[in-house]
């Protein structure tokens, strides 16, 4: 799934860089953007487990206090 989305959205990024610089500059920016993509694949994986290993705490406690509230929300509607 995620080949598929970056399938469809290379292309259209690229198109509209493109069309933003002049013609003289096209194949610079074109790098630019393809590098700059390619670091964010490579990059995206060890800044996600860097920032879930940081944060894992503080989402847990949000997470289970958000659904205690669903639950009461449930069962005082429900009464």
């Amino acid at each position: 799934m995620t080949g598929l989305g970056a399938g469809l959205v290379m292309p259209n990024s690229l198109n509209m860089v493109l069309g933003m610089v002049p013609a003289a500059a096209r194949g610079k920016a074109a790098g630019v953007q393809t590098t700059c993509w390619f670091l964010g694949i490579f990059a995206g994986p060890m800044i996600g487990v860097t920032l879930s290993r940081i944060l894992m705490d503080q989402v847990m406690l949000w997470g289970s206090g958000a659904l205690r509230l669903c639950l009461l929300v449930f069962v005082f509607n429900y009464q």
